[in-house]
């Protein structure tokens, strides 16, 4: 499971890193103060093509956090700007690799929960199996019993 999410990551990370580096068109972010829409659902496909139909919140969850990556103001001080297109990536695959973690570990907790729920079935089964205070294990050694009264005491595994 973790090789799945890892795997998961590293393809996320870098077509993001290859589509805002080399496509996101600074020009408008620059001039306008955000980012282009079309970058925006560029960006997004990116991320719809890493998830296959049996996990759709963790897509949900990835869009929103890259949507609200992605939105930011484009930063006008010449502190900032130099690195702008480093910084929002740098912010998005935090904010992607955050939600991940998230689910990932949400994940685990829910199957180490299901474990115990089967191992205290497994425990009460053969609990009610094997002690004749139960009526199922009495129902399995009439049947047993049965059985056994039936039987021919010639025949073994259906043979003369």
């Amino acid at each position: 499971m973790a090789t799945h999410f890892e795997r998961l990551y590293n393809a996320i990370s870098y077509d993001l890193e290859f589509f805002l580096t080399i496509n996101l068109d600074r020009t408008y972010w620059i001039n306008n103060g955000h980012v282009r829409p079309r970058d925006i659902e560029i960006a997004l496909e990116i991320i719809q093509e890493h998830f296959d139909e049996t996990e759709p919140d963790i897509q949900y969850m990835c869009m929103v956090a890259l949507r609200c990556t992605l939105l930011r103001p484009y930063p006008h001080d010449d502190d900032d700007n130099r690195y702008a297109v480093e910084n929002l990536y740098d912010l998005a695959i935090r904010n992607v690799q955050h939600v991940l973690t998230d689910y990932r570990q949400r994940l685990i907790e829910s199957l180490h929960a299901a474990h115990h729920s089967a191992l205290v079935i497994q425990k009460q089964w053969r609990k009610c199996i094997s002690n004749p205070e139960y009526q199922m294990c009495k129902n399995r050694l009439t049947r047993e019993w049965t059985d056994l009264e039936n039987m021919d005491p010639y025949m073994v595994d259906g043979v003369y």
